[in-house]
């Protein structure tokens, strides 16, 4: 099996998966190559694809995070196998792009979209966070933008 990221698993399996999260084969809008791992996700409001990069704060079309190395990718049935798709994180531990523009990133604070297309930053107003919040920190982050992992907690 080959990952975005380009490693192969050759193993057999033995009951342990390699990756860190479970992911869904998602239609993306416009080609593969404007996307990459630790993307923020966002639902697309038309029928022609799944998912975006997401492009808003607090956006609570927020769906998940395109998988670096999942252990488990799930497909629908009418979502045709196509290499412009996405593995896109739904649970689990993902490295995920985030920005300080909403304060520097402690580990446990809840992250939601930001206003940079494809990343999260720290929610802080909660009055916009039900149904925004991607997951929780698992790192931390002074200034400017970078990846953490993040535990993947839609909600």
């Amino acid at each position: 099996m080959t990952y975005a990221d380009g490693s192969v698993q050759t193993t057999a399996w033995n009951g342990v998966l390699n990756g860190g999260d479970y992911a869904e084969d998602m239609r993306a809008t416009g080609m593969k190559e404007k996307y990459e791992p630790g993307d923020v996700l966002a639902l697309t409001e038309g029928d022609n694809a799944d998912v975006q990069k997401s492009v808003e704060p607090y956006s609570t079309m927020v769906a998940g995070i395109y998988a670096t190395k999942p252990g488990v990718v799930g497909r629908r049935d009418e979502v045709k196998k196509s290499a412009d798709n996405v593995p896109m994180a739904m649970v689990g531990v993902v490295p995920t792009k985030v920005s300080t523009e909403n304060g520097p990133i402690r580990k446990g604070d809840l992250l939601v979209t930001a206003s940079l297309p494809g990343y999260a930053m720290k929610g802080t107003d909660r009055s916009r966070m039900l149904g925004a919040v991607l997951g929780k920190a698992m790192g931390s982050l002074d200034s400017g933008t970078g990846v953490i992992e993040v535990l993947v907690t839609l909600q």
